[in-house]
This record gives structure tokens, C-alpha cells and sequence, in this order.
């Protein structure tokens, strides 16, 4: 006895037939783009090497930024990236620095306020601002970091100070508020 192995070809609509060519053209795109990506573009760098670069083009004190980010990210349990609501502001803050796009914009930024979710966007701006912030406040850090917390004036905020100063002294053991 003979086995059939053929059977009767089903007709294909051209909707199946224009699925399938979309799906495969996305697949050959994504392959494109993944393999580009990884010989193109640079490596991306880390949380500290991204903010010691801004620091340098700002002259800022990498033990400065570092120092916030500690506590404004709780950069000490990794988390690397977010958007958080404020909820007494009702705005947005971005990524490890928490900068907020009305900041940011204030300092130069002029793009969409999804694109501070890339940390090496929110550093640069975030060490720009703490620029801004120290040449406001004669490099009184204390002063800067009051300032950068509350989004440009000083606040009244001595516990939010306190933690960033815990950290800031891991670089600067003996560093001490001046006095006024």
C-alpha cells in the first residue's frame, strides 16, 4: 500500500499572506538594529563614570552629586531607573538624580521630558544644575545641597542635609557646615 503524504493545499487569504510579511520584515529589522547597536554604539557607561564626566565639564566635586544621588535614588539598592509622581509637587522626577523636566529645561535641556529616564541625560543636567546651584551659593555645599532639594531656593529640610552630608563625608571625613 502507498502512503499519501500529500494533502490538500488550504488557500491562504491575503491578509495571512501580508501578516506574514510584516512579521518577517520586523524580525529582519530587529535583528538589523540589535546587531548595529552593538557594533556602533559606545558602551554605555556607569552611574559613576557618567557622573564623574559632567563633573569634570562642570568642575564640580563628584563627591557632591554622588552624595545626593545616594539619597535622592536610594542609589545604595540599585535602583537604576524610574519615574516617580510626586505627589505634594505633582510632577515628575526622573532617574538617579531625580531632576524634573522643569529643571532641567531651566538649565538648557530640550528634549521630551521621557528622554531624563536615561540616566546619562539626567546626570549631565542634574551635575549642570548642581553647577548652577554652587555658583549661586558661593560653593557653600551645604547651601547647594538645601537648594538642590528643593528645587533651586534653600529649604528648612536638615534631614534630607543630614543624609546627603553621611555621605558626603565617606569622601570628606571632617567636612562641616559653616557656620552663619
Amino acid at each position: 500500500m502507498e502512503s499519501r503524504l500529500c494533502r490538500k493545499a488550504l488557500p491562504i487569504s491575503p491578509l495571512a499572506v501580508f501578516m506574514a510579511a510584516i512579521a518577517i520584515i520586523f524580525i529582519i529589522y530587529m535583528v538589523q538594529t540589535e546587531i548595529t547597536l552593538r557594533t556602533t554604539s559606545p558602551v554605555k557607561t556607569s552611574v559613576i563614570e557618567t557622573t564623574q564626566a559632567a563633573c569634570e565639564v562642570f568642575n564640580v566635586p563628584l563627591a557632591l552629586p554622588m552624595s545626593i544621588y545616594m539619597v535622592e535614588s536610594s542609589l545604595l539598592k540599585k535602583h537604576m531607573v524610574f519615574k516617580k509622581w510626586e505627589n505634594n509637587i505633582r510632577k515628575y522626577v526622573y532617574s538617579i538624580p531625580q531632576m524634573t523636566y522643569e529643571i532641567a529645561y531651566s538649565e538648557g535641556f530640550r528634549g521630551e521630558p521621557d528622554t531624563l529616564m536615561d540616566y546619562h541625560e539626567s546626570i549631565y543636567w542634574s551635575v549642570k544644575h548642581i553647577a548652577t546651584l554652587m555658583y549661586a551659593y558661593n560653593n557653600d555645599i551645604c547651601k547647594v545641597i538645601m537648594a538642590y532639594n528643593a528645587g533651586d531656593c534653600i529649604s528648612g529640610n536638615y534631614d534630607y542635609l543630614d543624609k546627603v552630608l553621611m555621605n558626603y563625608r565617606i569622601y570628606y571625613p571632617n567636612f562641616e557646615c559653616e557656620e552663619e
